[in-house]
């Protein structure tokens, strides 16, 4: 029977070859790993942010235009209102909440409705889709208001 350092000296030599020996899965190879995947989660994050804040803006264009169209139909629905001033309120309120200063398209139609007593108005307003911050891509966000007015 051999005795653990007769063992020991037997397999030393192999021990220690194994110790040494390079190694595809040790650390050597993974090193500099995490910085790389730091770097791309990071950047994958601040995508996913930059797409949110993007349609935030998206969603607060069209709120702003159904705003815009909802007060002008209502002004021109005022006794002795005109249609001038229903597009002026729709302009005046989009030029107040969105910063680029391109202005909306806004169109005001008055319709009698019924035996004469009653007339329907309608308000649509056009604003360009923002893609990048404030620039469109020449698509529109169409918003349509309407209110009846009785005399």
């Amino acid at each position: 029977m051999l005795s653990p350092e007769q063992f020991l000296g037997a397999n030393r030599e192999h021990l220690i070859k194994r110790q040494t020996r390079p190694s595809s899965i040790g650390p050597s190879s993974e090193s500099g790993s995490a910085v790389i995947s730091h770097v791309l989660v990071q950047a994958l994050v601040v995508l996913v942010v930059l797409a949110l804040l993007q349609l935030g803006y998206g969603l607060h264009t069209r709120n702003t235009a159904l705003v815009a169209a909802q007060t002008a139909a209502r002004r021109v629905s005022l006794v002795g209102a005109t249609k001038v001033e229903g597009q002026k309120v729709a302009e005046k309120i989009v030029a107040q909440a969105l910063p680029h200063g391109i202005p909306p398209v806004v169109e005001v139609k008055i319709r009698p409705q019924g035996a004469g007593r009653m007339r329907l108005i309608e308000v649509m307003v056009e604003l360009p889709v923002p893609l990048i911050g404030p620039w469109g891509i020449g698509h529109q966000i169409k918003v349509k208001s309407h209110y009846l007015q009785v005399e």
